[in-house]
């Protein structure tokens, strides 16, 4: 109670909180389509569509990255049983892949010939990020494929949202 009037009215008056700056944010992102892969298994990774992240990085600061989604066949139905792709699949942090858990490998089989066998990749750790600018993206390869002539897709739009990618990323201040 601030004060009472003549007539008994109170007035109540609160403090004004301190302004604070925690210097935090976060966004997700969704794949816009779908990455096709198909041919010889070698050594070249291609950005997922939608799956990319610029975010600054402010002092005292740590980012937290997550990123889930499906691999499965270009092609919904097997051609022949057994089939199925494999597919690399990375979170990229400027142009490089971070050591300990930044990659997996999907491999999406199925033993019949009807039904469309679906992998899902589930990546998420602290990245360590000097202050600045940073580019965070998701890439996948392709490593091989049985009975699958036409590869394999990774991620979706939302015409196929099961298996539609997202990318998270949080930054922290410590």
């Amino acid at each position: 109670i601030s004060a009472i009037s003549a007539d008994g009215a109170l007035t109540c008056t609160a403090p004004t909180p301190p302004s604070v700056n925690f210097n935090q944010a976060g966004a997700t992102v969704f794949g816009t389509g779908p990455l096709t892969l198909t041919g010889t298994p070698c050594c070249t990774s291609y950005d997922v569509p939608g799956l990319t992240q610029t975010v600054s990085v402010p002092n005292g600061s740590f980012v937290y990255v997550t990123s889930n989604g499906g691999v499965g066949l270009a092609v919904s139905a097997c051609s022949v049983a057994p089939c199925g792709v494999a597919v690399y699949v990375a979170l990229v942090v400027d142009g490089v892949v971070p050591h300990n858990g930044f990659q997996q490998i999907e491999a999406a089989t199925n033993a019949a010939d009807s039904i469309d066998p679906t992998a899902y990749w589930h990546i998420g750790q602290v990245v360590p990020l000097d202050p600045g600018v940073h580019t965070i993206k998701v890439q996948a390869r392709y490593i091989s494929s049985v009975n699958a002539p036409f590869g394999a897709n990774v991620s979706n739009g939302d015409m196929y949202p099961l298996r539609q990618g997202d990318l998270t990323v949080l930054v922290l201040s410590q």
